[in-house]
Order: C-alpha cells, then sequence, then structure tokens
C-alpha cells in the first residue's frame, strides 16, 4: 500500500472514530434528556399530589386512632394515584405490603356502629384498587373482615368488588393466569352469598349470589344442585332449608342448635304455606269453581281432605274466604328475610 492508501485509511479511520464519538454523545444526550423529562414528571406529579398526601396523611392519622372509620371516608378518602406514585410503580408489590398490614391489624376496641368500617378495611380496599387481580387477597381478605373483625360491611364490599372485576375483566387477561391465578374464581359469589346469608339474613340476595356461584363452569356439583332449587319456583323456602340442613349438625348442641331447627322448621312451614296456595288456586281453576266467598269455602273443605292435618310445626291449616288464601294457626316469623308474618 503506498502512501496516498494509508493516509486514505487514516482519514476514514477518523472519521469513523468521529462518527462514533458523536453518536456516543448524542445517545448521552438522550439519555440525560430522558432521564431530565422523567425526574420532572415525576416531581409534577409528585407537586401536584403533595397537597392531597398531606391532607391524606391527616386522615391517616386520624384513621389510624379512631376504633372505626365511616364507610364513605373509606372507600373514597384513599386516591390510588398517590400510592403508585410513591410506590415507583409497584403498585402490585405495595398491594402485598397492605394486605400483610391489614391481616396484623389489631381488631377494633368496640363493635363497629352502622355505617363504620374497620380500620384493616381501609387498608384492602386500597390494596384492592392497585391490584384488582389478587385473587386470594379479596377472597381471603373479605371473610377474615367479616369472620375475625366482625366488619361484615367491608368483607362484603371488598368480595363484591372481586366478583365484579370478574364478570367484567377476567377474561380478557390469558389463560394461563386465568388457570393459575383464578381457578377458585367460583367461590367468591360462594363467600358473597355466605355474608348475605349468615351477616345480613338476607336469603333473597344470597340465593342470587349462589345462582351466579353454580352457573360457573368449575362449580363443585353440590353447588350446582342447590342453585337450581333456587331457579325452581318456589324453591327459595326449600334450598334455605337445606343450608340449615347442613348447619345444624354441627353447630353446638343446646340453644345453637335448636334455633338452627326451628329456622329451619319455620322456612319448610313457609314452603308448605307457598305451595298449598298454588295448588289450591289451581284446583279453583281446574274445577272452575265461582269467586265468591261461598264458592271458595266449600271448595276448600273438600280440598282440604286431601292434607296432612298440620304444618311442619304443628299448626292447624286455616282459610280466608274472602281472600281465597290458605293459612295456618302457626305464628309465623321471616326467616333469613323471606316469609310473611300472619
Amino acid at each position: 500500500m503506498g502512501k496516498r492508501g494509508t493516509e486514505c485509511v487514516a482519514r476514514d479511520t477518523q472519521a469513523a472514530s468521529a462518527g462514533l464519538h458523536a453518536s456516543a454523545r448524542r445517545d448521552a444526550s438522550v439519555g440525560a434528556l430522558t432521564l431530565f423529562l422523567g425526574v420532572a414528571l415525576f416531581a409534577l406529579q409528585a407537586g401536584l399530589l403533595l397537597p392531597k398526601l398531606q391532607s391524606r396523611w391527616g386522615q391517616l392519622s386520624e384513621v389510624m386512632r379512631a376504633p372505626g372509620v365511616a364507610a364513605a371516608h373509606a372507600n373514597d378518602s384513599w386516591d390510588t394515584a398517590w400510592a403508585r406514585t410513591l410506590s415507583l410503580g409497584q403498585g402490585q408489590a405495595f398491594a402485598d405490603w397492605l394486605f400483610v398490614r391489614a391481616l396484623i391489624e389489631d381488631a377494633p376496641s368496640r363493635p363497629l356502629k352502622p355505617g363504620e368500617r374497620s380500620r384493616a378495611s381501609v387498608w384492602l380496599d386500597l390494596a384492592s384498587r392497585l391490584d384488582p387481580g389478587y385473587f386470594e387477597m379479596h377472597q381471603n381478605g373479605a371473610l377474615y373482615l367479616s369472620v375475625a373483625l366482625r366488619d361484615t360491611d367491608g368483607g362484603l364490599a371488598l368480595v363484591s368488588r372481586a366478583n365484579e372485576w370478574r364478570k367484567t375483566q377476567l377474561s380478557s387477561w390469558p389463560e394461563a393466569f386465568q388457570e393459575k391465578e383464578w381457578k377458585g374464581a367460583w367461590s367468591l359469589p360462594v363467600i358473597q352469598a355466605y355474608l348475605y346469608l349468615f351477616e345480613k339474613e338476607n336469603l333473597v340476595e344470597a340465593g342470587k349470589a349462589y345462582q351466579e356461584a353454580a352457573a360457573h363452569p368449575k362449580a363443585p356439583a353440590y353447588l350446582r344442585s342447590l342453585g337450581h332449587r333456587f331457579d325452581s319456583p318456589g324453591g327459595i323456602y326449600e334450598a334455605g332449608a337445606r343450608i340449615l340442613g347442613f348447619m345444624i349438625p354441627a353447630a353446638k348442641p343446646g340453644a345453637p342448635r335448636e334455633a338452627l331447627i326451628r329456622k329451619r322448621a319455620m322456612l319448610m312451614v313457609h314452603a308448605q304455606l307457598w305451595q298449598l296456595n298454588q295448588d289450591f288456586s289451581g284446583y279453583l281453576k281446574q274445577g272452575r269453581v265461582a269467586q265468591t266467598p261461598h264458592a271458595r269455602q266449600r271448595a276448600w273443605e273438600k280440598f282440604r281432605e286431601r292434607l296432612a292435618p298440620k304444618d311442619a310445626l304443628g299448626g292447624q291449616w286455616t282459610f280466608h274466604a274472602e281472600s281465597g288464601q290458605v293459612g295456618t294457626t302457626t305464628r309465623l316469623e321471616k326467616v333469613f328475610g323471606v316469609g310473611e308474618g300472619n
């Protein structure tokens, strides 16, 4: 290679080196600019949230001192924006910490007043908003709030939010996630049903939750059978009696067990009355009985010959000719919010 060729190679080498240095400087400038913008954005967001954060910190001190928290305060006072900002985007890790924090929270020093929530409910409420797909937290947290802390409203709110997320969002997530993390998803409406039935005494809402659980493709067979009972006309009484039948053997002997036995018998009386009125109405239509009190009374006297003389609690059947309704001498009481008094 001649002198001219050597000079050309040297010039090319210098040009390439200069290009590399210029590219490195550009990359460094872009990196620095990106870092600056990131820091500026974080500072801006933190600056915008700082007044709220100061307010929330004052509310936090109030929460830590109070035995219970107003329900509206528990739901609305904890913004997820500041939590995500302060956790540097690690919302799921923060939700884990909040779950653990709730589990070590002391029980309320007094029974919660109507409209109040436990302090643990505040932590779990925020964790739910940060990580709505955290199945174990919603499942176990709802039971912990309602059973251990006697915060039924907090537990019901937590499991209801998770169940709503299951119905509206879970299907958009990968199947592997659904199979691994949410394989027991049918248990969420079961927990709802449990809380509605035994804590809220609301068999109607419990029945809706049981039906929802029974419709899940992976629901156990016994649950599907129970859901079908709620589906059938008048089946709410039979389903309620069956649930109580499961509970009676596990109840403590004495007053607790006797109370359940009576509730079950009362539900059976309500079921008998419902069925009797359905059957008698059909009997009147089939016989084309005139819709007068006298005609209905004569029809009832014939109809009652086919009946057992007493209801499940020993009461005698009665009949009101004016309304055409079958009744009983048993003093009727509502059970789990269903049935009418007499």
